[in-house]
C-alpha cells in the first residue's frame, strides 16, 4: 500500500499543478462528549475524528478524477463513471505569506490519509461588471497516517500505548 500511495501522491501533485486557482477549506471533525455529576462537570471525552475539506479549484483535474475512479479514458475521451473504492491520497499545497521585512516565506503543506467520495460540485456566477468565472469544489476526508517511528514503519506508541495520528505537516 505504502509504494502506491506515494506513487498516486506523485501523480497528483504533479497533475494538479496545471490548475489555475486552488482553496483549501479545512474544518476539525470532533466531538465532545460532556460527563457530569452531581450536578458539576466531572470531566470530557474528546473524539477528534480527522477533519473534512472543501478543495476549490477553478478547473476538474482530469487526472484527479481518473485517480480516484470517477472517470476512465476510452477510444472517445473521458467518461464518467461509478466510483467504486477510496483511494487514500495526500495533497500537497503551498501558501505564501508577506513579513514586515518584505520577505516572501513559503509554507510548504502535506495533508495525509485524504479521501474523496464525491465529484467536484460546479457553480458559476455571471454578471456584466468582471469576467465570469465557475469554480468547482471537491468535498475531502482526513483521516491521516499513523504516526511512525524514525523507522518509518514502526507505529508509534505513547507510553499508554495509544497510537497518534499525524493529519498534515
Amino acid at each position: 500500500m505504502c509504494k502506491t500511495f506515494i506513487t498516486l501522491c506523485r501523480k497528483l501533485t504533479a497533475n494538479m499543478t496545471r490548475l489555475l486557482r486552488m482553496s483549501m477549506a479545512l474544518q476539525p471533525d470532533t466531538a465532545v462528549k460532556k460527563i457530569y455529576g452531581d450536578g458539576r462537570r466531572i470531566c470530557s471525552i474528546m473524539n477528534e475524528r480527522g477533519k473534512t475539506a472543501t478543495l476549490g479549484t477553478n478547473n476538474v483535474s482530469d487526472d484527479y478524477e481518473i485517480a480516484m475512479g470517477r472517470k476512465i479514458k476510452t477510444a472517445n475521451g473521458l467518461a464518467e463513471i461509478k466510483q467504486q473504492s477510496l483511494p487514500v491520497h495526500a495533497i500537497y499545497f503551498e501558501t505564501c505569506a508577506v513579513n514586515d521585512d518584505g520577505s516572501m516565506p513559503i509554507a510548504k503543506t502535506w495533508i495525509y490519509g485524504v479521501t474523496s467520495s464525491t465529484r467536484p460540485s460546479e457553480t458559476f456566477n455571471q454578471n456584466t461588471e468582471d469576467i465570469n468565472e465557475s469554480s468547482f469544489e471537491t468535498a475531502l476526508e482526513i483521516a491521516g497516517v499513523a504516526v511512525t517511528e524514525s523507522d518509518g514503519t514502526t507505529v508509534y506508541k505513547t507510553p499508554k500505548q495509544a497510537e497518534r495520528l499525524l493529519l498534515g505537516k
